[in-house]
């Protein structure tokens, strides 16, 4: 007789895992396998669950809340329309472990006006001046002017003529010039064997045909006006575009730098090339030969990164401190044309590190997929941007990454995240130097320069080749 055929037997059950939540209520698990003995060819396997499962809880997560605003600012001028600042922070209470980040905006600003601009009086007339004929009728004048007080910016001009004219008789001759009208805008006088126009207020030459009330107020920001009879004209110098020649003829900072439009690195207004919008944006013009436009500038934490998919796409922040450009923008300016990026990182030590990545591109909306080259410079890819490669951008509320948790979510940020991230530049900026306590690869980390160290200052940019 054979031997009986052997049957499966459960082993013992392995400890109890983690509990899933951070903080609230959770599950974890155990699990057994049948291998005790395992069952042989012909016998039978192990009757039951080869796992369990019971809730656990961990310490209540604390949401952060908005201090209540602090007073209004000063106005941002001292006489006419201005602007004043009010703020506040997410310390009422701060956020606990993983309790969200407050939403909205940490500041706004409202209209203001101090006072009233100082509008300009008239000085005294001069005396009059010698009359303009040595024979028969001419004229004579007196002028003043808007100076007592000069007009602030604001204020309005002296309402008016800063000149007046009356006639004036020498000895007898006859001319008679002003017969036939030559003054198209004024008064005609007759002088000896000539004629002279008096001009009407906003008209000038000599036969008073000439508009200069439209260019008054130097409505060409880079050129220069031309008045007509109804309107003005402005002639743009090299570069700028647009009825009042305000508007760079550039669509990044590339075009900026390649025109030779560029003042040195700052804000810059430039014209997309699909949507004709009108974009400011910050160019860097001392990096690697300038040309760079900077989407990314975190330094000191003043801007909450933990934004929604809208904020990400519309960008958000200030081009005079922490700034995100905006996909949809991204997206525009770097479709037209082969395009490198640059990461520029700072650690907590002062160490500075870069690093370049070939054809950088982003899919198109919804989803804004990244595509980019192995990166080349010294803050190393082995672990860092390229692993997010070919991934699609997520936030908090739109979860798009490779894993069946939010990502964006646990990791506090927007970002092109895979299972989750080795390089998390829009992650929570905690103290330099220092690790996120909860899930540490959610702060502004770059794992192959300083692991999960949290850095000083990430700036991303882009240049067109």
């Amino acid at each position: 007789m054979p031997s009986p055929c052997a049957n499966g037997g459960w082993s013992d059950w392995t400890s109890w895992s983690s509990c899933s939540a951070t903080c609230g209520g959770g599950i974890r698990s155990q699990t057994r396998s049948c291998s005790n003995p395992s069952p042989s060819s012909y016998g039978q396997y192990c009757v039951g669950s080869n796992d369990r499962v019971e809730s656990c809880a961990k310490n209540n997560c604390v949401h952060g809340g908005w201090s209540d605003w602090s007073n209004w600012g000063s106005c941002s001028v001292t006489c006419g329309m201005g602007l004043q600042r009010r703020t506040r922070t997410c310390s009422n209470p701060p956020p606990i472990l993983a309790g969200n980040h407050c939403f909205g905006d940490r500041s706004e600003t409202q209209l203001c006006m101090p006072s009233p601009c100082a509008n300009g009086g008239w000085s005294d007339w001069t005396s009059w001046s010698s009359c303009s004929a040595t024979c028969g009728g001419g004229i004579r004048t007196q002028t003043r002017s808007c100076s007592n007080p000069s007009p602030s910016p604001y204020g309005h001009y002296c309402v008016g003529s800063n000149d007046r004219v009356e006639s004036c008789a020498n000895n007898v001759c006859v001319t008679n010039y002003c017969s036939a009208s030559p003054c198209v805008h004024g008064q005609c006088y007759d002088v000896s064997n000539d004629f002279l126009c008096y001009c009407d207020h906003g008209y000038e030459g000599r036969y008073c045909n000439i508009s200069y009330y439209y260019c008054m107020s130097n409505p060409c920001d880079h050129g220069s006006c031309v008045s007509g009879f109804i309107d003005y004209k402005c002639n743009c110098f090299e570069g700028y575009v647009g009825r009042n020649c305000d508007l760079l003829n550039a669509t990044d900072c590339y075009d900026i730098l390649y025109k030779r439009l560029a003042r040195g690195s700052g804000v810059y207004n430039v014209t997309l090339r699909r949507s004709k919008l009108v974009k400011e944006i910050y160019c860097d013009m001392e990096t690697d030969k300038g040309g760079w436009t900077v989407f990314q500038y975190r330094f000191n934490g003043s801007v909450d990164f933990y934004r929604n998919f809208s904020d990400y796409e519309r960008g958000f922040g200030s081009l005079d401190g922490e700034f995100w450009l905006g996909l949809e923008n991204i997206y525009e300016m770097v479709s037209r044309g082969k395009t490198e990026l640059r990461l520029d990182l700072t650690a907590a030590d002062g160490t500075s590190v870069y690093e370049t990545f070939q054809n950088f591109r982003l899919g198109e909306m919804p989803y804004y997929t990244l595509h980019i080259d192995q990166g080349v410079g010294t803050a190393g890819d082995d672990y860092g941007i390229s692993y997010h490669n070919g991934n699609r951008f997520s936030t908090f509320d739109m979860d798009r990454d490779e894993t069946s948790r939010n990502c964006a979510m646990t990791d506090h940020g927007g970002w092109w995240y895979n299972s989750c991230a080795l390089a998390n530049l829009n992650g929570e900026y905690v103290t330099p130097g220092t690790q996120r306590p909860v899930e540490s690869q959610g702060g502004m980390v770059y794992y192959s320069f300083k692991s999960w160290e949290s850095l000083k200052v990430s700036k991303m940019m882009f240049r067109r080749i």
